[in-house]
């Protein structure tokens, strides 16, 4: 039996790849929307922000779904993995240039400063979700006290 806190593991994958697929949609909607008006040296630099914005968001996401807040190491590999090769992805679609030889070093530096920013902002948005909880949990104490 499951207890209150912990999520069914059936349901926990399921959210899992909602939020995998929801953060790789975001990844290549920003890179896309950057493309129109920046340069292809612009878009290479800005992966890893856009990776951990939505590392940050999915993990605050995966946070309040699923009720613990304790870390998921192994999930947050998978989406971060998800994430970097969704963005490298997307900017070798709408940044066709990348595929010389003289940026192939320079797009596998970025991918990695992705992969841990996405890594980063999964663990962070979990822990801002942690402490919103906290936070409203004082708040409904403070207000039951008071009545």
């Amino acid at each position: 039996m499951v207890s209150k806190k912990e999520m069914p593991p059936a349901v926990f994958a399921r959210e899992l790849c909602k939020l995998i697929l929801v953060g790789v949609g975001g990844i290549a909607l920003l890179c896309g929307f950057f493309s129109l008006f920046l340069a292809v040296a612009a878009q290479v630099a800005l992966l890893p922000f856009i990776t951990g914005f939505n590392g940050a968001v999915s993990g605050y996401n995966l946070a309040e779904k699923s009720g613990v807040f304790s870390a998921y190491w192994k999930s947050y590999g998978v989406i971060s993995l998800f994430f970097c090769m969704a963005g490298i992805t997307a900017l070798l679609f709408f940044a066709p240039p990348l595929m010389a030889e003289e940026w192939q070093e320079i797009v596998l530096s970025f991918a990695v400063f992705s992969l841990l920013t996405a890594f980063g902002g999964l663990y962070s948005g979990r822990w801002i979700a942690k402490k919103a909880r906290e936070k409203s949990g004082q708040k409904s104490v403070e207000a039951q006290q008071q009545e």
